[in-house]
This record gives C-alpha cells, sequence and structure tokens, in this order.
C-alpha cells in the first residue's frame, strides 16, 4: 500500500527518464556565480520549471531561466552565498530537478563545462 504509493510518487532519476549527463559552465560576476547547465532530458511539457540545489543552505540559487531546443535544456541562474561570501561550489553533489505535467525528473552532478 503505502511503500508502492510512495515509489510511484517519487521522481524518475536521470537515467530512468533517459536524460544524458549536466555540463555546468560557471561564470565569475560581481557578488555572484552564474551558472550554466546543458543538459539532454525529456520535456515535461510546456509549463516545465527547474530547481537547483546545492549542498550548502547558505548558497541561494536564483529561479532559472530555461531555453529549450527539442530534448537540450539549458538553464541560466545565479548563485549567491548568503553572506555575501566568496564560496565553494561542488559540481557532484548539484541537486537538479525538472518538473511538469505532474512528473519530475531528479538528477545529481554536473561536469565542468
Amino acid at each position: 500500500g503505502a511503500i508502492v504509493a510512495a515509489l510511484v510518487d517519487r521522481p524518475l532519476t536521470g537515467a530512468e527518464a533517459g536524460a544524458g549527463p549536466i555540463t555546468c559552465t560557471l561564470t565569475p560576476q560581481i557578488g555572484a556565480l552564474g551558472l550554466q547547465l546543458d543538459l539532454t532530458v525529456p520535456a515535461l511539457g510546456p509549463d516545465e520549471v527547474l530547481a537547483i540545489e546545492t549542498d550548502d543552505p547558505a548558497i541561494w540559487v536564483s529561479p532559472p531561466v530555461l531555453r529549450r531546443d527539442g530534448a537540450h535544456l539549458t538553464a541560466l541562474s545565479d548563485m549567491i552565498h548568503a553572506e555575501n561570501d566568496s564560496f565553494a561550489f561542488n559540481r557532484s553533489t548539484l541537486r537538479v530537478t525538472l518538473i511538469g505535467n505532474g512528473q519530475a525528473i531528479e538528477m545529481i552532478g554536473c561536469a565542468a563545462g
């Protein structure tokens, strides 16, 4: 009962959804770090959104601007430290969740772009 429902209600992994690896490109900015993600992932409808999370709760990630070209998705975002400090960014623990049409795809980590 409850376990089956929970498993059905969880996000798909990138592998389950047929997503490719994520490439992330960082661009230093004044007071922030620009983040561009490039990935191949199936579309989840016209109103899809992408959530980006780091493993550091002190790093705020802005809602990304998305551009889609078929299965290729580009997300542009900014990362800012809560104390306006410089910070390290761990690519291997970046959590990226694509949400749309009652579905979600969760992917972990990105390679340097």
